[in-house]
């Protein structure tokens, strides 16, 4: 009965839930991000974290119910030893939703270069059919090049893991820039390919107006999508990333996080953005 929804499932199936709305703020771009959320994204940015962080994340597709995305992570620095994250994520409604978890690692070799990695269980529901999971893991780099700019890969699903006999999850390489060009603003560019679809980008920037407010800004082609969005820091340690979407035909998507990290990361991490 399940294989009787296969071609619907496999549609919906490696939807990109939740990550964040600093994400959607920049346009989808976070394959070079160096925080909690980074156990989503690239593994190796969990490098980025100073003893423990926190994060939970809403996405709400288009203003539709039953395209809702929510998400959660914590990670946890071992200094030298690495940083290790859990995340969890949801997607859908009652009568079709995904969920995966995500258990991630990220370590640093050297002082310009991290790696990461992480085993997924995907798992997708449909109460009229029944559930189907998998096990399959993804792979991340995070070069720092110069004081202004960083580089950051993700490959997803790199062995093809089924689905069914005839469906496969997606699999995934995403490839993206982070360059500074002051103390105060952020340009990021990313590209990402599905080996069944065709090249997607993500441009996005990030402006400090003010200490505690960041303003965002982003664009996602392959469907064109605009996004802003900002981030206000609350004592140091709570960040609140508020953001929005608009796609021209099927509309607004709004999303929410909160993210709290134990300790202030050292003025050098917070350059390097680890």
């Amino acid at each position: 009965m399940f294989l009787g929804v296969n071609n619907w499932l496999v549609g919906q199936n490696g939807t990109a839930v939740a990550i964040g709305a600093r994400s959607l703020g920049l346009g989808g771009a976070a394959v070079t991000f160096s925080n909690v959320n980074s156990i989503f994204s690239n593994q190796a940015g969990l490098v980025g974290i100073r003893n423990t962080s926190y994060s939970i994340n809403s996405e709400q597709r288009f203003l539709l119910n039953e395209i809702r995305a929510v998400s959660a992570a914590v990670a946890h620095s071992f200094g030298k030893t690495g940083t290790l994250g859990l995340g969890v994520q949801y997607f859908g409604f009652s009568a079709y939703n995904e969920q995966r978890i995500s258990l991630g690692y990220g370590r640093k070799l050297g002082d310009n270069f991290a790696i990461g990695t992480s085993l997924i269980w995907s798992n997708t529901a449909i109460p009229e059919y029944g559930n189907k999971g998998v096990f399959t893991f993804d792979i991340g780099m995070m070069a720092y090049i110069s004081p202004k700019v960083s580089l950051g890969v993700e490959i997803f699903n790199p062995l093809r893991v089924k689905i069914t006999d005839d469906e496969s999850l997606p699999a995934v390489l995403k490839i993206g820039f982070l360059y500074r060009p002051s103390k105060v603003v952020r340009i990021m560019a990313e590209v990402e390919k599905d080996i069944q679809f065709g090249l997607r980008t993500h441009w996005g920037a990030e402006y400090d107006v003010l200490k505690q407010l960041v303003l965002r800004f982003g664009l996602t082609t392959r469907p064109a999508e605009f996004s802003f969005g900002f981030g206000y820091k609350v004592k140091d340690k709570l960040r609140i990333d508020v953001a929005a979407s608009y796609h021209q035909v099927l509309g607004v998507t709004p999303a929410l996080s909160i993210v709290f990290q134990s300790q202030i990361a050292k003025p050098e991490a917070k350059r390097r953005d680890w």
